[in-house]
């Protein structure tokens, strides 16, 4: 899968749009921005919101999957 995403200006605590998050932790497409939006209702994936609108890191990710192996 091909991104448009430069991902050599994405530090893992840039906060990122859902959907952009999902093309840059999941490059495979595994992940959609529905599906981290679920995460984020759920309570499982940290978000931060500014001016209504919705963000979350590599890192917060990386956390949530953390979260979810323990959870096994």
């Amino acid at each position: 899968m091909q991104s448009d995403i430069d991902t050599s200006l994405i530090r893992d605590d840039t906060p990122l749009r859902p959907a952009v998050a999902a093309k840059v932790a999941f490059p495979d497409g595994s992940m959609t921005e529905k599906m981290l939006r679920g995460f984020i209702r759920s309570g499982a994936l940290e978000v931060e919101t500014f001016g209504n609108k919705q963000y979350v890191t590599v890192a917060g990710i990386a956390e949530m999957r953390r979260k979810l192996r323990e959870r096994q």
